[in-house]
């Protein structure tokens, strides 16, 4: 079935033989929008694209019909840590990272807060805009710097939209023309395991977000059921309608005119068979966008405002 031209759902796809392979899967499963890493994750080597890398890259992209792409930062990355050593390594990553992202053209780089491996969060946070700073000054581009909500286990920040909104006013402060090149992905596992009821309280959680965040803040989604119950801080991915969240805790979201425009990605468990499960996935994604349902609090999906 083809994909509406508007329809921005997709999923994270291997780069397996190079970044230039990934559309060709992205394709596969039916997505215009995409997420990749642009390295091993787990590991520091950090190679350079030049633009070889980069005309292969957009080539591929045209040539699949995928219209946007957004980069997921290494795992090692803790722009927090009270370790010098590691902190240095982590905004140096960070760094090559998104020079990479500004080489293929990606519109998002998204990246985990880190962690106050101390218990100071205060200095934790400012670390980490500090981070950010310093990339952004050092390399110019649109690409979107975008920092990822978390599920709220143990010292990691951006639980809540309170901490992650206090370090988007650090990077104002520090430079304020920074700031429209900074935003947030938001994680519907990540959200439901903090403690946000996205299945019963949908209207309040946005509410919170549009109050502390902003919702022109929100740049991308991942969208991942949860293995862990509400409030669990378990960050465990599981596939859409099978977790804790369940179908009807993602059909309010896909029903909202306001984040229509934004990508939404899988994260969801590959299994034996990725192409299977994310296409899986995906269509059901795309019936409970289309079902002729309410959203809580009786108001008809068509009804709720544009941004």
């Amino acid at each position: 079935m083809p994909v509406p031209p508007d329809d921005l759902l997709g999923a994270h796809v291997s780069i397996g033989g190079g970044v230039h392979t990934a559309p060709a899967r992205a394709a596969a499963i039916g997505s215009r929008w995409m997420q990749i890493f642009t390295k091993a994750p787990q590991q520091w080597a950090e190679p350079a694209f030049g633009e070889a890398e980069r005309a292969a890259f957009r080539a591929a992209c045209a040539e699949h019909g995928v219209v946007g792409t957004t980069v997921h930062a290494s795992y090692l990355i803790n722009a927090a840590s009270p370790d010098a050593a590691l902190y240095e390594k982590s905004v140096r990553s960070l760094t090559a990272e998104y020079r990479r992202c500004v080489t293929l053209g990606a519109a998002h780089l998204v990246v985990h807060p880190g962690a106050a491996t101390d218990g100071d969060r205060e200095a934790g946070r400012a670390r980490n805009a500090a981070a950010v700073v310093r990339v952004l000054r050092e390399v110019q581009g649109d690409t979107r710097l975008c920092l990822e909500n978390t599920s709220g286990r143990g010292t990691i920040l951006g639980s809540r939209f309170a901490e992650l909104a206090a370090l988007l006013e650090r990077v104002a402060d520090a430079d304020a023309a920074l700031l429209p090149r900074v935003g947030v992905c938001l994680d519907t596992c990540h959200l439901y395991a903090a403690g946000y009821d996205l299945r019963a309280r949908y209207a309040e959680v946005i509410a919170e977000l549009d109050g502390g965040i902003g919702l022109e803040r929100v740049c991308v989604w991942h969208l991942n059921d949860s293995v862990g119950a509400l409030g669990s801080t378990t960050d465990r991915h599981a596939h859409i309608g099978e977790g804790h969240l369940g179908e009807a805790g993602f059909l309010p979201l896909l029903q909202d005119a306001r984040f229509r425009d934004l990508p939404m990605l899988l994260e969801t468990p590959k299994g034996d068979d990725p192409v299977a499960s994310d296409m899986r996935n995906l269509a059901l994604l795309r019936r409970l966008r289309a079902a002729p349902r309410a959203v809580p609090g009786g108001e008809p999906a068509e009804a709720l405002p544009a941004a």
